[in-house]
């Protein structure tokens, strides 16, 4: 899955292919040009605060 930024509403789209034409849900920009990036999931978000709160509280 990726995704792609739009920026005229600042907000976050999410597509699982990026062969077509791509318009933001939130604003109606064509974000078909825009660079897509790739989508972190929630397991990885999830992982990411866990080694972040730990790195913390270790200190």
């Amino acid at each position: 899955m990726v995704r792609k930024e739009c920026p005229k509403c600042m907000r976050s789209s999410y597509s699982s292919s990026t062969r077509e034409n791509w318009i933001c849900p939130v604003c109606g920009e064509d974000l078909t040009t825009y660079p897509s990036l790739r989508a972190i999931s929630y397991y990885e978000l999830n992982q990411h605060f866990r080694q972040s709160a730990y790195q913390h509280s270790a200190k």
